[in-house]
């Protein structure tokens, strides 16, 4: 999750500056930090047991 402390820099900058880049960079860390809870969620999910 340590992608998720760029957010905020991110936010401010497109706030002051608003540019397709820094559009575009707060977009591509925010879908990098979905996938990583999504992963994260993935993994700490209960296994069913068998036969469930």
């Amino acid at each position: 999750m340590s992608g998720a402390i760029y957010v905020p820099f991110e936010l401010m900058a497109f706030w002051r500056a608003p540019t397709a880049l820094h559009l575009g960079l707060l977009v591509l860390n925010l879908g990098v930090v979905a996938v990583m809870l999504a992963s994260l969620r993935r993994r700490r999910a209960p296994v069913a047991a068998p036969g469930h």
